[in-house]
């Protein structure tokens, strides 16, 4: 009875990290067609950076009442020809 509880327990443990090693790798993978669309965009619509903000941290009160820090990675602003301005993560 026990052994069939710590192999359900280590099968099920096995398909968790499965699953989240498949979603790591899709993020990964949709994170890549990302970079490469935007690439391009940058070439085809002559955009230029116009502007760098750094990363940011803030701390903040939840609804809980629980004390929260929230962060932002460093961004990059683009201005392009179709006469507006993008903001996206540096390096992006």
């Amino acid at each position: 009875m026990e052994d069939d509880r710590s192999f359900v327990g280590v099968v099920g443990s096995l398909v968790l990290i499965i699953v989240v090693a498949v979603c790591f790798i899709v993020d990964q993978s949709e994170r890549a067609d990302a970079r490469a669309a935007w690439a391009l965009f940058k070439i085809a619509h002559h955009c230029e950076i116009v502007g760098r903000g750094d990363a940011q941290r803030a701390f903040g009160v939840t609804t809980d009442g629980e004390l929260a820090l929230t962060e932002t990675d460093p961004t990059e602003s683009w201005r392009c020809d179709d006469g507006m301005t993008y903001t996206k993560e540096r390096g992006f």
